[in-house]
This record gives C-alpha cells, sequence and structure tokens, in this order.
C-alpha cells in the first residue's frame, strides 16, 4: 500500500508558500507603518490570520504622574523620561530609535485629529480615541470577512511596566478606552458598518455564536437625528454577511 511522505509534503507546501513572499502568506503581523488604521495597509491585507497586530494608545494623566517626573511631563519631544518608558529595556536611554514609538503616538493623532494637543491630558484623550477607533476597526475588519479571515490577535491586553505602549489597559490595571471599544466589538452577534464603496455603507451583522439569531437593528443619521433604515433579519450560527446598504 502506497503512502505519502507528509514530511515531503509539507515541505513542498512550505517551499511554495515561501517562494510567494511573505504578503501572500495567510498568517502575518500586521505591523506595517502603523499609519492611518484605515489604510490600504491594513484594509487590503491578504492574510487569513494576523497573530499580532496594535496601535499605540497612551496612559491616562493619572497614571502618567506615577512614573514621570512633574517637570518631564510635558512636552514629549527631546525627553528622556519618555523615551526610556516606551521600551522594555535600560537600553532606552542609549537607543534613539526607539523614539519612534513616541512619534507613532503623535503621528496617529495627527492623522485622526489634524492637529496635535499641546497639552498631556488632552494629547492621552487624543491618543486614546484613535487607539480605540483602531482596534475597533481592525477586530470588525476580521469579523465582516469571516470565513476568508478567521482570527485577530490585537496587541495587547496589559502592560507588565509603567510605558507608552499599544496595551489596553496600562500597569496599574487603569483601562484605556480601547478596553471598551474592543469589549464591544468582539460582542458574540455585532451590527457593523463596513468599508463604504461606490456611495454606500455596507451593514455587516457578525454573528460568532453558535445558535442562529434575529437581529433587529437601527440605522440613525446623528447629524439629522433620522432613522435611516430599521429592519430585522436572521443570521445563521457562526456566519457574517452583509445585510444591507
Amino acid at each position: 500500500m502506497w503512502m505519502m511522505n507528509p514530511i515531503k509534503t509539507m515541505q513542498n507546501i512550505d517551499d511554495e508558500a515561501y517562494a510567494l513572499g511573505a504578503k501572500n502568506m495567510s498568517e502575518d503581523h500586521l505591523w506595517g507603518p502603523r499609519d492611518y488604521f484605515r489604510s490600504n495597509f491594513y484594509n487590503t491585507a491578504t492574510c487569513n490570520f494576523v497573530s499580532e497586530i496594535g496601535y499605540m494608545g497612551a496612559v491616562s494623566p493619572e497614571s502618567v504622574k506615577k512614573f514621570i517626573s512633574p517637570e518631564k511631563i510635558w512636552p514629549y519631544n527631546d525627553n528622556q523620561e519618555w523615551l526610556a518608558h516606551t521600551v522594555t529595556s535600560e537600553r532606552a536611554l542609549s537607543d534613539v530609535p526607539y523614539l519612534y514609538r513616541v512619534n507613532l503616538m503623535v503621528k496617529q493623532i495627527r492623522e485622526a485629529f489634524g492637529i496635535v494637543p499641546d497639552n498631556y491630558r488632552d494629547f492621552a484623550l487624543a491618543s486614546q480615541i484613535s487607539q480605540a477607533e483602531a482596534k475597533k476597526h481592525f477586530i470588525e475588519l476580521f469579523r465582516a470577512q469571516k470565513w476568508n479571515k478567521t482570527g485577530i490577535m490585537w496587541w495587547n491586553l496589559v502592560d507588565g511596566w509603567p510605558q507608552f505602549s499599544d496595551a489596553a489597559v496600562d500597569c496599574y490595571f487603569t483601562k484605556k478606552l480601547s478596553y471598551s471599544y474592543i469589549k464591544t466589538a468582539q460582542l458574540p452577534v455585532l451590527v457593523m458598518c463596513g468599508t463604504p464603496s461606490g456611495w454606500k455603507l455596507p451593514v455587516i451583522i457578525s454573528n460568532n455564536s453558535l445558535e442562529e439569531v434575529l437581529v433587529d437593528y437601527k440605522i440613525t443619521d446623528l447629524k439629522l437625528n433620522k432613522t435611516v433604515k430599521h429592519w430585522h433579519t436572521v443570521v445563521a450560527a457562526n456566519e457574517s454577511r452583509n445585510v444591507d446598504s
């Protein structure tokens, strides 16, 4: 009886995948330029599973006072204490390239709001809003494309030491705004809007439960305070589908 050599077969598959290049791999770490979270880098990614993805978010004003000297809380530029708390090692004091993590927060705020605040309280709020919206978008982007997209591991839940990072909770267990956004975006049944296309906004319902569900949804134009659509539909177990536009 002839039997296929599984090791040789897997090697052939690995060689083919390697030849296609990293951008065609089924798994990826979607870090890239870390620019606007709705950019094509994220929206057109071909991978099926993301094993790591994140977005920077400043800690709360209350938390930052616990690890940054009062005179060093602001401004952020040319600030050795900020630099020391953007990495997880003492190399920060001499390893200038790690400064890019501070600049990421600044650029991501500017992408979202067009300006960068001139004080830490507003800076932290703007940073946390941009982080929250980004992580919400990443999760919904993958849920909307189930089963072509099969999973996402956002980085990360909680910090192990005081720092400016991608965490949803700082090391003092103070939750950033992204914590509640993530909690909502990961509900078993979720109604969401997809990426606009051709002057239309797709409405997608994702049901991650193992049971069929009847979903009643309403879409409201907040500017006009007007109900645009009020409808109900049935969504099968473990299904995500476009229900409206």
